[in-house]
């Protein structure tokens, strides 16, 4: 089971949302016209403090994650020399948090080839560290052209030539375990080895694909680091490369759920 994907309650699934908390209301209000000896008003005002109490949790969440995050961008930002201004993070993008982590492996491990899935600030941040080595090159795979277009561009402006390259990989049907799944493109790395460093960030459908096809590539004490894990599909997918591939896992509860995977040695 995976540890950081927390499934709602009925109960929360319903009134935590503004919408679904109206029409319960508005249903409420309805029965009370017609049955008016029934004590809805009571119910309505019971389910409106279940409603706060939820919506109160959630801010009180946000406000706390807001603090890490700040946290982990000062870090971030105390650890490389940027020339031109970053892109804004979280949401579609990554998390400071998330980058953060990969950030001390970097430093830590020292990797010499580093493959990333989708493009983005991370791949400019990473670009920074590697400069920091003095050592190693970042491949991401970008199957939107518009992003390998924007994204190259940044690299550029950040003068980071050197140790990035983003590589344009539409999204193709791929043979994985005898059936048939959209993946990059990986005609441009398929030689690429030994892959010290593998971040699964995209894309935006199907991941599960990335370890069946670069397991191989992968050297023996590669990371395999992935985001978005609190997301149901995301977490199912570490599970089930746990059960076919020798790794041992560390699931790290950042904003959006980070799982490092890395190899069983014997």
């Amino acid at each position: 089971m995976n540890p950081l994907y927390k499934k709602k309650s009925l109960l929360q699934g319903y009134l935590s949302d503004h919408k679904s908390t109206f029409w319960i209301l508005v249903v409420l209000f309805l029965v009370a016209i017609i049955l008016p000896k029934l004590p809805m008003a009571v119910l309505a005002v019971i389910i409106l403090l279940i409603h706060l109490h939820y919506k109160f949790q959630v801010i009180q969440n946000q406000q706390i994650n807001l603090y890490k995050q700040q946290q982990a961008l000062a870090s971030i930002h105390n650890l490389i020399n940027l020339r031109s201004p970053l892109a804004v993070m979280g949401e579609w993008a990554a998390s400071p948090d998330f980058l953060q982590i990969i950030s001390e492996i970097i430093l830590d491990r020292k990797p010499e080839i580093i493959v990333e899935c989708g493009s983005g600030v991370s791949t400019v941040i990473v670009g920074y560290l590697l400069e920091k080595n003095e050592r190693g090159r970042i491949f991401s795979l970008e199957n939107k052209n518009n992003f390998y277009k924007k994204n190259n561009y940044l690299i550029a402006r950040h003068n980071l030539t050197q140790y990035v390259s983003i590589i344009h990989a539409p999204l193709v049907e791929c043979k994985v375990n005898d059936n048939s799944d959209e993946w990059y493109d990986m005609t441009q790395i398929a030689d690429l080895e030994p892959i010290d460093m593998l971040i699964v960030d995209g894309p935006a459908g199907n991941r599960y694909p990335a370890l069946p096809l670069l397991f191989n590539q992968l050297s023996d004490n590669a990371f395999v680091i992935i985001d978005d894990c609190k997301r149901e599909k995301d977490g199912e997918n570490v599970l089930r490369w746990l059960a076919e591939f020798p790794f041992e896992a560390e699931w790290i509860d950042t904003e959006k759920g980070t799982c490092v995977l890395r190899k069983k040695h014997q």
